[in-house]
């Protein structure tokens, strides 16, 4: 199992458009996002440096994400209201404890278009032949593996036009 690291600009009561997003979303059970969706959780590096690509993974729109914890913390040193984020793309199982660090805590799975940009749970839902809002957390993430998968095969039938490859992603998020 591959572990990547991304850090990503937050999302919550604190921006002005909160509130907006709350209500045309339908998700008001939502206290924060933390998610890969990078339209409403942008990573927090606008501009690569010539060292990141020593440590980023390269390809398939993928280079927001990092193979070195260190290297990215580093990086983000001194950013405000960011999460640093190991990420498992489509895991085939429940991944909740395969991650030994304990300065991260697991929050859930998010479900993204076959670019990992664009998640279908907190910027295009509810999607009502797929999820409801009460099967989100209060991060907009799924908290099970089961459920994140028949949410998967249900956006990939229902919404093939938007999902037809879409992304699961098994996030923890640093707190220490």
């Amino acid at each position: 199992m591959t572990f990547w690291y991304i850090a990503v600009q937050s999302f919550s009561p604190i921006h002005k458009d909160w509130q907006k997003y709350l209500e045309q979303s339908g998700l008001g059970s939502v206290k924060e996002i933390i998610s890969i969706d990078q339209v409403l959780c942008p990573p927090a590096i606008r501009r690569f440096e010539a060292e990141d690509w020593k440590h980023n993974v390269q390809g398939n729109f993928f280079n927001d994400y990092f193979l070195n914890l260190d290297y990215l913390k580093r990086r983000v040193a001194g950013m405000e209201y960011i999460h640093t984020l190991a990420v498992v793309q489509n895991p085939d199982q429940e991944v909740r404890d395969e991650f030994k660090d304990l300065s991260f805590r697991f929050l859930g799975y998010d479900l993204t278009d076959h670019y990992g940009s664009v998640s279908a749970l907190t910027n295009c839902g509810p999607l009502p032949l797929a999820f409801n809002s009460r099967d989100l957390s209060s991060l907009g993430l799924i908290y099970t593996y089961k459920r994140a998968s028949e949410v998967k095969q249900a956006l990939e039938k229902f919404y093939a036009e938007e999902f037809t490859k879409s992304i699961m992603w098994a996030i923890w998020q640093q707190i220490s």
